[in-house]
């Protein structure tokens, strides 16, 4: 539908380009991740832009092409007029953390969700992991099953926690023994961050999200039957 709106002018660029980002959108929506870089590189070729270069930011973070993402966002923040120029380091500094994060373990990848994942999204994906990979359900690779299913119930317990996704988004220590564990250089860095660096780094989260379930929420969790619930929630002995 967009590409025939645009075909019929495809020379009418103030129209042309904010659709291309809304085609770009769309397939990021539905996680065509190839298919949204390729358009959102259009865009890009044409003209940079933030919103283009955030964009496609956004799809490579997406597509866990971390590196390049990072040169989207940092590229943005070279073009960024002064205005826009705090909103861009903050996403610079967001892209470096994902980076990091994506050589270590990584609790979005874990739960296969992108960063921007709603609460929803994130307890969906973890009741049907955790149903995947419960040990009961995988007695011919137990061990394997065991490791899968103690990552994803880590990563739901911080994903899930609005205070924990935020100090893990930032790129902090979530729990005590992290920072106990740190070398010297890493908590020198840590350490060295004043509030200002803190504030810039951070993701918004839809307070009512965490805050209380929605209705819909409750109903989905509330039909989940016995045994779903037991293998989900069941704790090892």
């Amino acid at each position: 539908l967009w590409w025939g709106a645009m075909n019929v002018d495809i020379e009418h660029l103030a129209f042309v380009r904010p659709t291309l980002l809304k085609v770009v959108r769309a397939h990021l929506a539905l996680k065509e991740y190839a298919k949204a870089e390729e358009e959102c590189m259009k865009h890009v070729n044409n003209q940079d832009s933030v919103e283009g270069l955030h964009l496609l930011g956004e799809v490579q973070s997406s597509a866990e092409k971390y590196q390049e993402s990072l040169r989207s966002y940092q590229r943005a923040l070279e073009i960024a007029p002064d205005d826009q120029k705090q909103h861009c380091k903050r996403k610079v500094e967001e892209a470096q953390v994902a980076l990091k994060q994506s050589k270590e373990k990584n609790y979005y990848k874990i739960l296969s969700v992108p960063r921007n994942a709603k609460l929803k999204e994130i307890k969906k994906s973890y009741r049907e992991l955790a149903l995947q990979w419960h040990p009961d359900k995988n007695t011919d690779n137990k061990e394997k099953a065991e490791q899968m299913f103690q990552d994803i119930s880590e990563a739901y317990e911080v994903l899930s926690d609005k205070e924990l996704r935020e100090k893990y988004d930032r790129g902090e220590p979530v729990y005590e023994e992290e920072y106990d564990s740190m070398d010297s250089e890493d908590e020198e860095e840590f350490d060295s961050m004043d509030s200002e660096d803190e504030e810039d780094v951070h993701v918004e989260y839809d307070e009512e999200e965490y805050d209380s379930m929605d209705s819909e929420d409750e109903e989905e969790f509330d039909s989940m039957d016995s045994e779903d619930e037991e293998d989900v929630f069941m704790e090892e002995e």
